[in-house]
């Protein structure tokens, strides 16, 4: 339960730090790649602690499957990371991780179909679904804002960030099931995080971030606390992962942070969401809550 409930407060901290960002003015560019280089910090020391006196076979798990798996992972998280800055800054906080948390109907039926965890509950899954789109639904209607492109806008960003963060959950349980333990959580997360940060470091290059803007305090604060909660979330998943089934354990830990983040949008950042919207993050809890009963 202990790791359920850090990774709860991880994510949710990770979630609110992108409203924070940009009420800061803090260049979220850079404050991705610190993320990452903090978060690459907090794995090996955590490697260390895990290997201490129990040697990891790191040259074995080079070489295997899930290592190239991880890697991979990396180019996820970026993608992740850049759409869900986006999505904060055009939809909230609120709407964001609703959004991302909806997503938990990806793992659950990919590790019911590959990994044998037991079957969905059909209808909350329809119900989760049903959620996004209301919740992606513009405030006023289609009709109201269809010639500037605003709901398509929406609706095309909480779709990507659904699919992305459906794919990257199943992902990281399907990296512990191939290693079954055999290295600890923190180094699939050490490989992960590398990956992402020269991604990330191209990405900046690429974008010409370093010319138009300089290292502040703030990005490094930023990044850093970013960089922190990400990792720790990342590994104390993979730990819990391995004590509840996927279908166990999605469904509580994103309904926990769906209203942690909805309150937090809601009380500190003002966020007024629309009647429609509301009924859906309210239908999205119910629908998680039905998972976890089931």
């Amino acid at each position: 339960m202990i790791y359920f409930l850090i990774a709860v407060a991880c994510a949710s901290l990770f979630s609110i730090m992108f409203k924070l960002c940009r009420l800061k003015d803090v260049n979220i560019s850079q404050a991705m790649l610190v993320n990452y280089a903090a978060g690459i910090l907090f794995c090996i020391w955590q490697v260390a602690a895990a290997s201490y006196g129990n040697p990891v076979d790191i040259s074995g798990f080079v070489r295997s499957l899930p290592f190239f798996l991880a890697a991979f992972l990396g180019i996820l998280y970026v993608s992740g990371f850049i759409i869900r800055d986006f999505s904060t800054q055009k939809c909230g906080v609120a709407l964001t991780t609703v959004s991302a948390r909806s997503a938990l109907a990806v793992p659950v039926i990919l590790s019911w179909l590959f990994l044998g965890d037991k079957a969905p509950y059909w209808l909350a899954i329809i119900m989760v679904l049903v959620s996004l789109t209301m919740i992606a639904w513009p405030q006023g209607g289609l009709s109201s804002d269809s010639k500037k492109g605003r709901p398509l806008e929406r609706m095309a960003i909480l779709a990507e960030l659904f699919i992305i963060y459906g794919i990257c959950d199943f992902s990281l349980k399907f990296v512990q099931h191939l290693v079954s333990g055999s290295v600890p959580p923190a180094l699939v997360t050490l490989v992960v995080f590398t990956s992402a940060f020269f991604i990330s470091l191209v990405y900046c290059l690429v974008k010409g971030v370093f010319k138009m803007h300089g290292f502040t305090w703030r990005e490094l604060l930023a990044g850093s606390l970013i960089g922190i909660a990400n990792s720790a979330c990342t590994v104390m998943v993979l730990r819990a992962l391995g004590q509840m089934p996927a279908t166990v354990f999605y469904p509580l830990y994103n309904v926990s942070v769906v209203l942690v983040c909805t309150l937090a949008g809601i009380l500190f950042f003002k966020e007024r969401p629309s009647g429609l919207q509301i009924a859906g993050m309210v239908l999205a809890l119910a629908a998680i809550s039905l998972l976890a009963l089931k």
